[in-house]
């Protein structure tokens, strides 16, 4: 095994206002994400976009399927990865952006809210949608991921570094392991009967993975 290099990632901007960082290490001329994410003591905790389900050049372009990162966090990606590896673009939520956001998020949120009373009166309520909320050890939580291609990244789904103006934490991920695995009664991972997460999975992914955040 060679040397493992860390590299010291340049800061970059994400939609002008948003500092963020490429987190990588690189070994024998391969990317790994640095995992696990200290979120407590890291002001990067934000992941917004990730080459481990498109390239560089996928990602960056008008068209993608992912979140763009923007020309100035694209032009400080750094040293391309292998074949099997990748890099994650994690940002550092701003308190004035979320300032600025604060009273039109209210208002989506109130309008959806509505929208999703509406819908329930007309339709079967269904546990196969990611963007439901569920809660766990009584905290208010959300998986992220929509199938069949789950991706990585959150800000694909809409809702982006808080919820209801509180701060969110990844609980766990089924990035090592199928939801059965995660939501087994003998799982050393995560809790089941802890609230009702596992039955608002939803369906599986044909690629990628899901998260589970929780807000504080």
């Amino acid at each position: 095994m060679g040397p493992v290099y860390v590299l010291r990632p340049a800061v970059c901007v994400f939609e002008n206002k948003t500092t963020c960082v490429w987190r990588t290490r690189v070994s024998n001329g391969e990317c790994h994400p640095r995992y696990p994410i200290e979120i407590a003591s890291n002001p990067f905790t934000q992941r917004v976009a990730t080459t481990e389900f498109f390239s560089l050049n996928a990602l960056c372009s008008q068209d993608t399927d992912g979140v763009n990162p923007g020309q100035d966090c694209c032009a400080a990606y750094g040293l391309p990865c292998g074949l099997r590896h990748f890099q994650e673009l994690w940002c550092q939520p701003s308190k004035a952006v979320e300032k600025e956001k604060k009273e039109k998020k209210k208002k989506e949120e109130e309008k959806e809210q509505v929208i999703k009373k509406q819908l329930k009166k007309k339709i079967n309520p269904s546990h196969h949608q990611s963007s439901e909320t569920c809660t766990n050890k009584g905290k208010t939580c959300r998986w992220y991921g929509s199938s069949p291609s789950c991706g990585g990244n959150e800000k694909a789904v809409g809702a982006w570094i808080n919820f209801n103006d509180r701060k969110r934490q990844l609980v766990i991920t089924t990035e090592l392991g199928s939801r059965k695995h995660v939501c087994a009664f003998n799982s050393s991972w995560f809790d089941p009967k802890s609230g009702d997460c596992c039955d608002k999975y939803g369906w599986g992914c044909v690629t990628g993975y899901k998260r589970l955040w929780c807000y504080e």
